[in-house]
């Protein structure tokens, strides 16, 4: 159940967007990649992959689930599709680089980083096959950077406040199933 809780709420933040005037292929500033990293700390390594794969999924198969209500494979092979598939990439890595046992604010702040880092890496690569590395940088990363800073630390905050005080474990993200649910029966710590 909260597996679908994550795909709704993320489909809902998407269509938070924020157009910019020079970007490469129209690509919004979207509450995606809050929702991302939100769902990556808070769901970790199992559960947040099951729900951004049920998210691209929906997507794929035309469900209005994307920024603008977009949606269909066209999505993923378009100017945005790095960011989508970076979403879920995102999770992993960054699941698999990051121990949730250390949920200090600082270790949290350097995982949201990461993610926001890796995010933006994908989706600058897969922008690669449309521009050159100069356009990449102009008109595909550096104007979404202010934007990203504040989602960053909006899911910080988010994220620090949930952990600590309405979901508070000091279980492993690596076991989903304790870091959202508060289940006791996680891997030898």
């Amino acid at each position: 159940m909260i597996i679908v809780l994550a795909v709704i709420g993320l489909s809902l933040v998407a269509q938070y967007t924020i157009q910019l005037p020079d970007t490469a292929g129209n690509i919004p500033i979207t509450g995606q990649s809050l929702g991302v990293l939100l769902i990556t700390y808070l769901m970790g390594l199992r559960d947040g992959s099951i729900a951004l794969l049920l998210y691209l999924f929906c997507g794929m198969i035309g469900l209005p689930v994307f920024a603008d209500g977009g949606s269909g494979f066209d999505a993923f092979t378009g100017p945005s599709g790095g960011f989508l598939y970076g979403f879920l990439l995102t999770c992993v890595l960054t699941n698999l680089i990051f121990d949730h046992r250390l949920s200090d604010y600082r270790s949290l702040f350097q995982f949201m980083i990461l993610g926001t880092v890796l995010i933006l890496v994908f989706g600058g690569l897969h922008l690669r096959l449309f521009m050159d590395w100069e356009q990449v940088w102009t008109h595909g990363i550096e104007p979404f950077l202010p934007g990203a800073c504040i989602k960053l630390l909006i899911a910080w905050i988010v994220a620090y406040g949930l952990r600590h005080y309405v979901l508070p474990t000091k279980q492993s993200g690596l076991d989903s199933s304790a870091t959202l649910t508060g289940n006791s029966s996680t891997r030898a710590q």
